[in-house]
């Protein structure tokens, strides 16, 4: 039997990762990849490890998808701000 893992590196969840202040926008993003790779390469033996896991990657997908939409905000603000700067105003 093949335990689906409820941890990976040290974190709880996928938000704990997000919520790390000493990890950078891309190694939060491939922590992330790798713990789902992680999930994807094993098969849950019940059917209580398949919704664990369904719940798990579903989690790791929302927090992939809110660094991401972090990370276009915060181009966005350093775009607008180089434009300012490059405007005088």
């Amino acid at each position: 039997m093949v335990s689906v893992p409820q941890r990976f590196a040290g974190f709880r969840s996928a938000s704990s990762v997000l919520a790390d202040p000493g990890l950078s926008r891309t190694q939060k993003k491939a922590a992330l990849l790798s713990w789902r790779e992680a999930l994807n390469r094993q098969t849950p033996a019940s059917g209580k490890e398949k919704a664990n896991r369904a719940r798990i990657l579903k989690d790791i997908g929302q927090a992939l998808v809110s660094l991401e939409k972090s990370g276009q905000a915060s181009d966005e603000w350093k775009h607008r701000s180089r434009r300012r700067l490059n405007t005088g105003g």
